[in-house]
């Protein structure tokens, strides 16, 4: 399957583990496009909730963050 392709309604992709480049990659180039050109003014990394979202998935780890963007409209 390529990468970019879609597979029982799920896109096929490599792991992301950065918070501000899975951001870019799935929502700044279509339906966050005001994203594109905007300035990243905070970053926090959420380890809390993403232990949550792996115990309740039955995942061996998960990755769980909050970017705060700044930008003109």
């Amino acid at each position: 399957m390529p990468q970019g392709g879609i597979y029982n309604g799920a896109v096929i992709w490599q792991p992301i583990t950065d918070v501000q480049q899975f951001i870019q990659t799935f929502y700044a180039s279509s339906t966050l496009p005001h994203l594109q050109k905007a300035k990243i003014v905070a970053s926090q990394d959420l380890p809390k909730i993403a232990a949550q979202v792996a115990q309740i998935n039955g995942l061996p780890s998960a990755k769980a963050g909050r970017v705060r963007y700044e930008y003109q409209i």
